[in-house]
């Protein structure tokens, strides 16, 4: 199977049941599917693509190739240099330690006041009382060890990236003057338009779209697709996947009418 057999194999079985068979995201799978490469890392996007060619018995050496040019662009010169990782910072334990000779210090100084004078119980307790007050004061006086919020802020914000939300759009983008005629295959309402502006749909919900004209650019999640048809173009929207789809297809999918 060729590489590009390979790759419209994985757009007709589609994102759900992909992400249902190998467990990759299925927003990662939709991304995949559109050569949309900005919300993965390189080592993802390499490991993605050798799932799919595992469980698929696909070659996509063209898709790794389109991937590894987009990185290859997207990369700074700091990161070409940029060889090792920053180590780790570790946190001090010096407050630990300044505590403990201060406690140790404490308690000799009460230790020697009861064996070399001959000061009653409650003197001693009074400088044993006055001690601890200047431990306390001592121990407030010390800084605390910033590394420790920085580090905990560091780990937030590494959870935050490593999900990463994706741009999800579906729009038509009329050439000329079009009637679009859009049914939600949840619900089945239909909906119809005229217009000669860009039409937007929810791009979280499943389309039948049928078009008076296919001079048109379509949208999906910022993949831009060209069009140029005087015919009735007819399409299904489904996981994230925009279809081109046949008059007796669209029939079928929308209970046997023609709209």
């Amino acid at each position: 199977m060729s590489n590009s057999e390979g790759f419209e194999k994985l757009k007709s079985i589609g994102a759900q049941k992909i992400h249902e068979k190998t467990h990759i995201a299925k927003y990662h799978v939709q991304s995949l599917l559109h050569n949309n490469f900005d919300e993965m890392t390189k080592i993802q996007f390499l490991g993605f693509v050798s799932i799919l060619e595992r469980e698929y018995g696909v070659h996509l050496d063209d898709l790794r190739e389109r991937g590894l040019e987009h990185f290859m662009s997207r990369r700074t010169p700091q990161e070409e240099n940029k060889v090792f990782l920053e180590p780790k910072k570790t946190t001090s334990n010096a407050r630990l330690y300044i505590v403990l000779l201060i406690v140790l210090f404490a308690l000799g100084m009460i230790y020697n006041l009861s064996e070399t004078t001959k000061e009653t119980t409650a003197d001693i307790a009074t400088h044993g009382n006055d001690t601890i007050k200047i431990v306390q004061e001592e121990i407030l006086k010390i800084p605390l060890d910033t590394n420790i919020s920085e580090n905990i802020q560091s780990e937030e914000v590494l959870k935050t990236k490593q999900e990463p939300q994706p741009t999800l759009s579906l729009k038509i983008i009329p050439n000329a003057k079009l009637w679009l005629g859009y049914i939600d295959l949840a619900t089945h309402k239909k909906s119809q338009i005229t217009t000669a502006e860009t039409i937007e749909l929810d791009p979280t919900k499943e389309w039948l779209l049928s078009l008076g004209h296919g001079d048109i650019s379509v949208d999906v999640h910022g993949t831009v697709q060209k069009y140029n048809s005087a015919n009735n173009i007819r399409f299904l929207y489904r996981e994230g996947t925009l279809q081109e789809i046949s008059f007796k297809e669209f029939k079928e999918l929308n209970k046997g009418a023609v709209w």
